[in-house]
């Protein structure tokens, strides 16, 4: 007997209309964004297939757990209560291999009190760092020389990781209510990663905020890129710990490269 193959061709024309039946903004001929296309394809696919019975009865007994008791627990116990939350509701294949989960802590400058949020998340929108992030305090200097790489208008994948993980201040307008001080208090605010997913997806944040798309050449490694900067348990670890700080190493799977102007342009993968 012939046996049927374990893998085969998509056809995309199919595929497409699929997806159009769910999401009807893809529909025509006009200019769509493939990171949107991705975000809608993934949400569709990750609710379509949470639905067994026995996942409906252990949404029934979710443990709310107040914030006075969460306050108590360690950011590890914390990202634990939300992640089991998060996949009791959410329980498909999908978000066993993308879904991962995001730490966001904010840290009272006066007192030093630490307020810790959790988020899953399915990719990450790096923002592609400005010349003087690239260069830091040498970047004056770089750009007198012609040959440099600013010059060249190049950037890594780990310079956008560490543009996206550093550390903002919120002051102004944008302080927060501190719960130890009981007033709203200058701190600062970090992104990091508490649960990588199996399949990392990286979304470059091409235009910025005057919507002009930005034409920086970043460089990426096929093998062995190490995301462990991003890691929160490692940057928790004591710097003296550095034997306990272990790579996370993903290898390059796929790419998607828009190529045009924020109006018009083609996607090739």
């Amino acid at each position: 007997m012939n046996q049927q193959p374990l893998h085969k061709a998509v056809n995309m024309r199919q595929f497409r209309e699929t997806i159009v039946k769910w999401v009807p903004q893809f529909s025509g001929y006009g200019q769509h964004d493939a990171h949107e296309f991705l975000r809608s394809l993934i949400d569709c696919l990750a609710e379509d297939l949470n639905g067994d019975s026995e996942n409906n009865q252990q949404r029934d007994k979710i443990d709310e757990m107040k914030d006075d008791a969460l306050s108590k627990l360690s950011p590890l116990q914390q990202g634990k209560y939300w992640w089991s939350r998060h996949f009791l509701l959410n329980s498909s294949y999908i978000t066993k291999v993308f879904c991962g989960q995001m730490i966001s802590t904010t840290e009272c400058t006066v007192c030093r009190n630490r307020y810790h949020c959790f988020d899953p998340f399915y990719d990450l929108s790096l923002p592609i760092p400005s010349r003087e992030d690239r260069c830091g305090i040498i970047g004056t200097a770089l750009r007198r020389r012609k040959n440099s790489r600013v010059e060249a208008n190049e950037c890594t994948l780990e310079q956008c990781l560490r543009n996206f993980s550093k550390e903002e201040i919120l002051d102004g307008e944008n302080m927060r209510q501190c719960s130890r001080c009981k007033k709203r208090q200058r701190s600062t605010k970090r992104l990091l990663v508490n649960k990588f997913p199996s399949i990392l997806v990286f979304h470059l944040k091409r235009f910025s905020n005057s919507r002009r798309k930005l034409n920086t050449e970043v460089a990426f490694p096929l093998k062995s890129l190490d995301v462990s900067s991003l890691y929160y348990h490692n940057e928790d670890c004591n710097s003296s710990a550095t034997h306990l700080k272990k790579p996370i190493l993903y290898d390059l799977y796929a790419l998607c490269n828009h190529t045009g102007s924020l109006h018009s342009g083609h996607y090739t993968a």
